[in-house]
């Protein structure tokens, strides 16, 4: 199976309206450990989280990007309202095929339809609007499930994706090119919703439905057309279509011709099989080339009865896939951003989820400029209050550097308001309470006696180093520092100052850290120490200043690899949408922060918690897969930096995560779960795509260079196609080991100007051949890559 044929056949499900989803393949190759731990049906299962895709369509370069990550990637489709579709799945061969002819009492159109590995079959009907059916599981009295009914929540594995059994084919006549899909019938819209989270209603077989299928008229009740016709009237009808029938002849066909003619009659206008045999021998035979003998005819007719759901051929009980034939299409240009990921706000708590997906749409911004503040936000609220302890002498504490990008009038500044909202006004109630303290202080006459009032701060805008650290000591706690333009910041680290050139930037790496922080005061003959500092910070930046950044990255300081960006695809412009935000979930929001304020600190120390044991295995599996990409000898080094401040990040975000979910009262659990831990590596992923896009716009990443430099031989030598061993040796100079091709090649692949083919079988011992890659025509202006023209 070429892995551009699973990828555009999820463009063409999409393309009808579908929700496609990326799922793991069989073998699981090229997923991740944690996919692998937890993964109860290789072939099946998302490979990204999928719930947002219940409630919308992917955009065609999500899809792209999830199967450039993993080529071999199963597809799935959302069904329900999502895609406007139902799934009836039927098991258990004859009996199930009875079953379901019982239970719809004939009532089942023809409609797309195709095999699954496992000897079954699966009928997709269109939903009308406003009507969507329950999940349902009927099964036989053994507890063996023969149909279920696939509807809202659920999602369906599609041709042409692999299982270990085998493929997914469609049906022949009941493919996509041969037959439309048709309206879902009204006893399957009339099924009632379920209550039952884990899929669905049982149904028991009924007494009597044995799901007999022999070849005799007992046979069972099928998809008919004719059902509620006199004998007499059917017959007559079977006549006139026999009439119509071209003859059987033989080796052009014949023996599927007849099977197909016979299954018409038995299944379509509802005869008995000694009727369809009767009528085959009178008015069909005597034409064919030459005719059949009454044994071929009866066996014929015994063949379709048995086959009551399958109206294809019996002679092909499962066809093989046939080649998806893939239509070149325009490159993506090279000089376009990579595809980055929507921010996956079912990671995070559910009030704090519909609170921010109300917000971006009364605000008509995209839901990152709100969700990566919002968690920066809610880490600075925890402070210095928790901490998390992975183990002896290995802990993090909730401490976030991030900035969101965004050209002017993109409504960066009014999403960072509305999430911060809550931290002005309890920085104003400070405030008040201070002055009012301090004008106690100031009226009483024996001040020497009372200590002297200190505003403990939540957040502070631009401030010079002495006065931040003087504000953090303060609040011990910690501060949260907004930023309008993070440039700003950049500009006054290592300009020359009293404390000395580059002062200022020791003192946020420290601060990142977690690390006691010393500062000399002026008139003060004791230093400033600050045991458990916290600063979060959080801010925007424009993407024609992203470039000023560059200077920073070549510094070994690493002080940009700590910095989380969220670098969206912005929605097109509109008007004035009237929407109103939620005061409920806005004031939930603020409820959430407020329970974090309120976290004690013991002693002037983080309270420590651990991990729970399914944690640490997610832990495990998230460092792993971290680990296994920066050993890629392809792996950019410009952003290795980047990603080894990821791991902090992977145990910070869970313990962020955790603090909201107790927060909005979704656990008790004192420790970080496996659920915090998940949820954390799915917004990692999310940030490694942003990082990806950001380097990219730097110029700080090679591997787009080595692209455009692969792409110009291929161009220059006119390729129509090349191995993976023809790239290695024309890029030699620049390549120690070949696998270092391998991330250049990606790049091409994703953005449209080669595709892979399937590699030629390994005859004898020997070295196994190299991948070959096919050359997109349109990738070539003069059209001399040795394509013929005819695509």
């Amino acid at each position: 199976m070429k892995s551009n044929q699973l990828l555009q056949a999820a463009l063409d499900y999409l393309k009808r309206g579908w929700s496609a989803i990326p799922l793991c393949p069989h073998d699981h190759k090229n997923v991740s450990e944690a996919h692998q731990q937890t993964c109860k049906s290789p072939g099946k299962c998302p490979l990204s989280s999928w719930k947002d895709y219940q409630e919308r369509l992917p955009k065609e370069s999500e899809l792209r990007l999830y199967w450039n990550r993993c080529q071999t990637s199963n597809v799935g489709v959302c069904l329900g309202p999502v895609s406007g579709v139902v799934g009836v799945d039927v098991d258990n061969g004859d009996e199930g095929s009875a079953y379901l002819t019982q239970m719809s009492k004939n009532d089942l159109p023809d409609t797309l339809a195709f095999f699954t590995p496992n000897g079954g079959h699966r009928l997709l009907y269109r939903l009308p609007n406003g009507k969507c059916p329950g999940n349902r599981s009927f099964r036989a009295p053994d507890g063996r499930e023969l149909v279920r009914i696939l509807s809202k929540g659920t999602q369906t594995v599609m041709p042409p994706s692999i299982h270990k059994n085998g493929p997914y084919v469609w049906i022949p006549d009941c493919d996509p090119d041969s037959q439309a899909i048709a309206d879902a019938p009204q006893w399957l819209l009339d099924l009632p919703p379920s209550d039952d989270d884990q899929g669905g209603m049982v149904h028991h077989f009924p007494p009597g439905a044995n799901g007999s299928s022999s070849a005799s008229s007992s046979k069972p009740r099928a998809p008919s057309y004719e059902h509620g016709l006199s004998q007499e009237e059917k017959i007559h009808r079977a006549r006139l279509y026999l009439e119509a029938c071209d003859p059987a002849v033989s080796g052009a066909g014949g023996h599927d011709h007849t099977f197909k003619i016979a299954h018409k009659l038995i299944w379509h206008f509802d005869l008995s099989s000694d009727d369809a045999l009767q009528l085959l021998k009178d008015d069909f035979n005597p034409r064919c080339q030459p005719p059949w003998s009454d044994r071929e005819l009866r066996h014929k007719v015994e063949d379709a009865t048995k086959h009551p759901a399958t109206p294809g051929t019996a002679y092909q009980q499962r066809p093989q896939p046939t080649p998806i034939k893939v239509e070149w299409e325009q490159p993506v240009p090279l000089s376009e951003t990579p595809e980055v990921l929507p921010f996956p706000l079912d990671a995070l708590p559910n009030q704090m989820r519909a609170f921010l997906a109300d917000a971006s749409a009364a605000l008509a911004c995209p839901s990152d400029y709100l969700a990566v503040p919002a968690l920066v936000i809610a880490g600075a609220a925890i402070g210095s209050s928790v901490e998390l302890r992975i183990k002896e002498g290995h802990w993090e504490r909730p401490c976030l550097f991030a900035t969101i990008v965004g050209a002017p009038g993109t409504k960066k500044t009014p999403a960072i308001k509305t999430v911060g909202r809550p931290v002005f006004e309890e920085e104003d109630r400070r405030f008040k309470e201070w002055k009012n303290q301090k004008a106690a202080y100031d009226g009483a006459e024996d001040k020497e006696s009372l200590p002297v009032p200190v505003l403990k701060s939540v957040w502070v805008a631009d401030v010079t180093r002495e006065a931040l650290v003087g504000k953090i000591a303060a609040s011990p706690r910690g501060l949260l520092l907004l930023v309008d333009e993070l440039t700003g910041l950049m500009a006054g680290m290592n300009q020359y100052k009293p404390g000395g050139r580059g002062a200022d930037m020791q003192m946020y790496l420290s601060l990142w850290s977690g690390a006691a922080i010393s500062v000399d005061r002026k008139g003060s003959p004791e230093p400033l120490r600050i045991l458990h500092p916290y600063l979060g910070i959080v801010g925007g930046i424009q993407p024609d200043l992203l470039e000023s950044l560059k200077v920073t990255t070549a510094r070994s300081d690493g002080f940009i690899d700590r910095f989380l960006f969220a670098y969206p695809v912005m929605p097109p412009a509109t008007g004035e949408n009237w929407m109103q935000m939620n005061p409920e979930l806005r004031q939930a929001w603020t409820d959430a922060l407020a329970a974090l304020w309120d976290l004690p600190v013991q002693d002037g120390a983080p309270v420590q918690v651990n991990m729970t044991q399914d944690a640490r295995q997610a832990w495990q599996a998230f460092t792993e897969k971290l680990a296994a990409e920066r050993n890629d000898p392809g792996f950019p080094e410009v952003l290795q930096g980047p990603w080894s401040k990821l791991e902090a990040y992977g145990a910070r975000l869970a313990l962020v995560i955790h603090c909201l979910r107790r927060a909005y009262a979704e656990t008790a659990e004192a420790d970080v779960e496996h659920t915090d831990m998940e949820r954390s590596s799915q917004i990692v992923e999310y940030l490694k795509t942003h990082a990806r896009k950001v380097y990219a716009v730097i110029g700080a990443d090679p591997t787009t260079t080595r692209a455009r430099k692969l792409l110009r031989w291929i161009k220059d030598t006119h390729k129509a196609s090349f191995t993976r061993r023809d790239a290695f040796r024309a890029m030699r100079p620049e390549y120690k080991h070949v696998k270092e091709i391998d991330r250049p090649l990606d790049v091409l692949v994703g953005h449209g100007y080669i595709r892979p083919t399937e590699p030629e079988a390994r005859m004898g011992a020997g070295r196994r051949p190299s991948q070959t890659y096919d050359v997109n025509p349109l990738s070539d202006p003069d059209g001399q890559n040795g394509h013929n023209g005819q695509n």
